[in-house]
């Protein structure tokens, strides 16, 4: 913006209305990213403003500490979500992710963060009741900012590289941490090898989420049942790879009767399958991989 177009901007609402009209939003109002503003969000990280946090090799693309401020400034976040953002973005530049795949395809997958540690309280992100739902700033805005880092940076825009059929809510945001507190299990980045003090960011392209209800059956076998026939679901994007968030209800049912998670994971993958015959039927070609339990 020029000097006078930032005197013309000196109401809150025009300076939002701008926003919209440089095709920065995801559809909803954003925070005007004021330079003193994209500075002390850049105070909240531990990077200096022209490091690299995310590399797109595909197009040669590259986003700054400083790109990526300026985004979490629009998303709403408060400076001490930048590291979990900056991590994000780290993490969604590791060549497997596959980042390109994710923003161009036409499946819809959004990018899932989930968040371990120490950090989680430190900075509000939820992980009780409704942890996929409204409410939380943090949960909001983290995965805010890293959706408007793909579409103002990465232009993933709908229509034109991100060629999603439907997508779904998801691609708005999609932030949560572990209740490692109530878990029957090791936290999960713990069983990953990080120590339980260590703050982690895991981030996953994901398809829409499906409810699992099962509140009758008395044993493990019957609870996993309902997740692995809803993991093979012939609708399902998924090519097997599968993240399963268990409710505190069951994952203590599964605690209570000695299952470990590497148990769980086990019984889902070979449960999680669909016969010849029903293939033969009209359902795609179902492919196995690992399942991640939380």
């Amino acid at each position: 913006m020029t000097a006078e177009r930032d005197v013309e901007l000196n109401d809150p609402w025009q300076a939002i209305e701008a926003c919209f009209e440089a095709g920065w939003t995801d559809g909803l109002p954003v925070v005007p990213p004021t330079e003193p503003l994209v500075e002390a969000m850049l105070d909240g990280g531990v990077w200096d403003a022209s490091d690299v946090l995310l590399r797109e090799p595909a197009r040669g693309l590259e986003v700054t500490a400083r790109k990526a401020a300026a985004n979490a400034v629009m998303a709403g976040c408060l400076p001490e979500y930048f590291g979990v953002v900056g991590a994000a973005l780290a993490a969604t530049g590791d060549p497997s992710f596959e980042l390109h795949a994710v923003s161009a395809s036409t499946g819809g997958a959004a990018i899932l963060i989930a968040v371990n540690g120490p950090i989680r309280d430190e900075i509000g992100i939820h992980y009780k009741e409704n942890l996929f739902g409204p409410g939380f700033r943090a949960n909001a805005t983290i995965g805010r900012a890293v959706r408007l880092v793909l579409r103002n940076c990465l232009a993933a825009i709908p229509g034109q590289l991100d060629k999603s059929t439907q997508g779904w809510a998801g691609k708005y945001a999609m932030c949560f941490g572990e209740d490692e507190a109530t878990s029957p299990w090791e936290p999960y980045h713990v069983s990953l090898g990080y120590s339980p003090s260590a703050s982690t960011v895991t981030v996953m392209a994901a398809e829409s989420g499906h409810n699992v209800l099962n509140h009758a059956s008395p044993d493990p076998e019957g609870l996993l049942g309902t997740f692995a026939d809803t993991m093979s679901a012939f609708g399902s994007l998924s090519s097997g790879r599968s993240l399963v968030v268990f409710a505190p209800e069951h994952a203590r049912k599964l605690g209570a009767a000695g299952w470990s998670r590497a148990q769980v994971q086990e019984y889902l993958f070979t449960h999680a399958t669909r016969t010849y015959a029903e293939v033969k039927r009209g359902g795609p070609t179902l492919w196995k991989a690992p399942c991640w339990a939380w």
